[in-house]
């Protein structure tokens, strides 16, 4: 399955003239925790892809008693933004950005038996509790189309990102109306 991965991801770098596998290679040294072939797959892609300026993954993100996938990370778009924000106001900016996990679902470990289905369910119960809006894609979807989960993640947050820049932008002019 690695060499498989592997494939898919130099194919991908090759014909979209992003890079190439040391590019991947180096992209993944930042992420050592991803163990999955398929989230390696997913991580590559959507660091390569340039829909997302500074929106980032953190793998392996605790929630609760659990680790997701992926968080998406929007507070590097106001950290690298023009616009020259206090440690104070990127906290409060942090503290209404939209939350969302990315969860990629390898059929070895989701929905093969009926305790793994009802250890999902619990679990993306738990997640959805703390905030968190869950987009879900199964191993098959990562691996044949790699580049279309992650635009289907652009598209997801898309609505709910440009509403909190308007409203960010609209209260710059007192930030602390955040709260």
């Amino acid at each position: 399955m690695e060499e498989n991965i592997q494939k898919k991801i130099s194919q991908f770098l090759e014909i979209e003239r992003y890079g190439n596998e040391s590019d991947a290679e180096s992209q993944l040294e930042y992420a050592p925790q991803i163990k999955s072939p398929l989230e390696k797959l997913f991580y590559v892609i959507w660091s390569f892809i340039p829909l997302h300026g500074s929106i980032n993954l953190i793998p392996q993100h605790p929630v609760k008693n659990y680790f997701i996938d992926f968080k998406i990370s929007f507070i590097d778009y106001f950290v690298n933004s023009q616009i020259e924000y206090t440690t104070k106001e990127l906290f409060l900016i942090n503290s209404i950005l939209p939350l969302y996990a990315i969860e990629i679902d390898g059929h070895d470990f989701h929905e093969k038996t009926k305790s793994q289905v009802e250890k999902d369910k619990i679990r993306e119960r738990a997640i959805i509790t703390e905030g968190y809006k869950v987009l879900r894609f199964s191993g098959s979807e990562v691996f044949n189309n790699a580049s279309k989960c992650v635009v289907d993640c652009y598209y997801a947050y898309q609505q709910d990102f440009n509403q909190c820049i308007k409203k960010i932008q609209y209260s710059k002019v007192n930030i602390y109306a955040l709260d």
